[in-house]
């Protein structure tokens, strides 16, 4: 991973790897939901193994990626209830073409808040950690839901702050097109330490379009990441140029000849780099190559070391070199 230009490694894990539930407890569900295969689903996630199972798991890593020189990011991926409904949460939850989440209540959001927590005891002699991210991808789009996700950030944050020092970045995430909803620097440094913004940029062309080096599909592709990008670069002038990142993006979407395939990442990065303070692959390794570092570097020949090592000094502000 070094060899390729692998800074960070952000590493998503379950609350279930950090706290669980007394007796034969769950996740609280409500409405029609509340008892049944869904609320069955959530408590299979704790009888798997126990928290302290997971823990050798998560020593090699960090021993394994110390030993070359990578710092690791912590990232909860999936939250009580699940904050999207997504596999990726733990848990998939369809209704009527729709994924449900049932984050949104307290019982959760406190459950979620201690599994930050522990991460943070855990964490805080780890000598490579980069930082601890909170959440990723919630699906809150209400008003209520953004106060609820807002209250759940000032929590975490403090409850991480227990064990770690104000440098250490706590990361949170919002999606470009609600990033207008936060006031300026939303989580002052003096109050909570260093506090961190991830986004993830992701587009592909319309059902029974195609974005080829026949019909111009690099320009296509360039001109469906413009408003995101545009976003990010505001949303990094009002939190702060070295605290909002891109921590997921790939190069599925367009199907490219070789020489436009380099030219797009080579420019997606350099874009992402002037809008924020840089940028991490999903993922390192996949069967689909559009989705993997390593498939890159030996099948379409990739540089991502070179193109990551890229600074422009007409760019604004001073990068921190997120790469993964």
């Amino acid at each position: 991973m070094k060899s390729m230009g692998v800074e960070v490694i952000r590493v998503p894990c379950g609350y279930w790897n950090w706290v669980t539930y007394a007796h034969d407890d769950g996740p609280e569900v409500s409405g029609v939901y509340a008892t049944g295969p869904i609320c069955e689903s959530m408590k299979n996630l704790h009888r798997i193994a126990s928290p302290r199972e997971y823990r050798k798991y998560f020593d090699r890593i960090f021993e394994f990626a110390e030993r070359h020189g990578v710092q690791i990011l912590l990232d909860l991926h999936g939250l009580p209830g699940s904050q999207n409904g997504e596999i990726h949460s733990g848990v998939c939850i369809e209704s009527n073409d729709e994924h449900l989440g049932f984050f949104q209540c307290q019982a959760n959001l406190q459950m979620a808040v201690e599994a930050v927590r522990e991460m943070a005891r855990y964490a805080r002699s780890k000598r490579n950690l980069f930082g601890i991210q909170v959440i990723n991808e919630p699906h809150l789009h209400t008003d209520e839901g953004h106060s609820f996700l807002e209250s759940y950030y000032q929590q975490a944050i403090l409850a991480a702050r227990e064990f770690l020092d104000p440098s250490v970045p706590i990361v949170l995430f919002e999606w470009t097109y609600e990033m207008c909803k936060w006031d300026d620097n939303a989580f002052p440094e003096s109050i909570y330490g260093k506090v961190c913004w991830d986004t993830h940029l992701y587009h592909f062309p319309s059902s029974g379009q195609t974005w080829t080096s026949q019909n111009n599909g690099l320009e296509q592709a360039k001109q469906a990441y413009s408003w995101d990008l545009q976003q990010l670069r505001q949303f990094s002038k009002a939190q702060g140029r070295d605290k909002v990142f891109v921590c997921e993006f790939s190069l599925a979407g367009p199907s490219l000849n070789s020489p436009e395939t380099l030219e797009f990442a080579e420019w997606l990065v350099q874009q992402m780099d002037f809008a924020c303070s840089g940028s991490m692959l999903w993922s390192y390794d996949n069967r689909i190559t559009a989705w993997s570092l390593q498939r890159q570097c030996r099948e379409w020949g990739v540089d991502w070391k070179r193109i990551w090592a890229t600074r422009d000094n007409a760019r604004e502000g001073a990068l921190i070199g997120i790469r993964a």
